[in-house]
């Protein structure tokens, strides 16, 4: 997932002088209304054969805040999910455990809970009782789910099966601490520290630290997205325009990929195929394109950058069977391609 609130899009668009705002078309806008809803989509889950996108929405659409669910096979329309029944507020993040979904709502401070095979709403978790703090990320591990508060670097941790909250901890940082995407690995956590330049390590099961990997050794740059698979986890560092791969097992780090050999431009979203890691690029004017390159060596493999995928700001990354789906925030569409031959399957609006 990319650029999810507020205060990681102020430093992205500081440090690259470009405004994360373009306006949309007004045929652009049209079409995803009258299709598959897509407004601003940002997180993207699949269940299934059906895949779940969040819309973040503009006041101008109908379908602000909402949830489009689509069949990943045809490509076509299952449901809409409204902020009005589900009590989505400037959703963003989304993950699934079992045959539930759970959706962050960073202004609404919740969590929204609904069944992925009907549509109906579970339950939607308050702030009052767990608390959320502008709730940005969540990972699944076990039965339980790990959300992380923007507002006051801390993380709640409840069970899925039942909602009951499970403990709510606190992250090492500085004053000016703010915390990027989560990932899991094993019994252990690790969450990014965008301005602090770092990435924390923590148990699942008891909230305990493991330790703190800082920028002087790892080359962190404003570290935000971050995805694991097997012992190998991979940050992407948005303002340093690289990426950070690092052993989950030990902490050691195994290599910083560079813009120069990768073309990373403002790197942010990432999703794992095998032993391939694709990397979304993200930025209004300059970058639109996926890196895909092998965590074993760290070799390049291609970049995904024709103007026929339609990239457009590329959000968030969801992968089924050899298929990949990628949010495009601005162009209000989904793009989807496969894996296995980089080739184009359709664009989704």
């Amino acid at each position: 997932m990319y650029f999810r609130r507020s205060l990681v899009t102020a430093v992205a668009i500081a440090a690259v002088g470009l405004s994360m705002v373009p306006a949309l078309t007004t045929a652009s806008a049209s079409a995803s209304a009258a299709s598959l809803g897509f407004n601003t989509p940002w997180g993207i889950a699949v269940s299934g054969q059906n895949a779940f996108v969040v819309n973040k929405g503009q006041l101008t659409n109908p379908y602000k805040n909402s949830v489009t669910e689509f069949n990943t096979q045809t490509g076509a329309l299952v449901r809409v999910l409204s902020a009005k029944n589900y009590g989505f507020n400037d959703p963003i993040a989304i993950a699934i455990s079992g045959q539930d979904a759970f959706v962050t709502n960073y202004h609404g401070a919740s969590v929204t809970e609904f069944d992925t095979t009907t549509g109906a709403l579970v339950r939607v978790l308050s702030a009052k009782n767990y608390g959320f703090a502008n709730p940005l990320s969540i990972a699944v591990s076990g039965n339980n789910a790990l959300v992380v508060n923007d507002k006051n670097f801390s993380v709640t941790e409840f069970n899925t099966q039942t909602g009951a909250l499970v403990r709510v901890f606190h992250l090492p940082g500085t004053g000016g601490s703010s915390p990027g995407e989560i990932a899991v690995a094993g019994d252990n956590a690790f969450v990014p520290n965008v301005l602090d330049n770092a990435v924390t390590e923590f148990n699942t099961q008891t909230g305990a630290i493991v330790r703190v990997l800082s920028a002087k050794s790892y080359g962190f740059n404003t570290a935000y997205n971050i995805a694991v698979s097997g012992n190998i986890a991979v940050v992407s560092n948005i303002i340093g325009n690289t990426v950070t791969e690092f052993n989950t097992d030990t902490g050691a780090l195994l290599r910083v990929l560079s813009t120069k050999s990768y073309g990373f431009h403002t790197p942010g979203a990432i999703a794992f195929v095998g032993d391939n890691a694709f990397v979304a690029n993200v930025s209004c004017c300059a970058a639109n394109y996926l890196t895909e390159f092998n965590v074993q060596t760290g070799a390049l493999v291609r970049t995904l950058n024709a103007p026929r995928y339609g990239f457009n700001g590329p959000a968030d990354i969801a992968v089924s069977g050899n298929s990949a789906f990628v949010t495009n925030q601005y162009a209000n569409s989904v793009t989807e391609f496969n894996t296995d031959t980089g080739a184009l399957v359709r664009v989704l609006k």
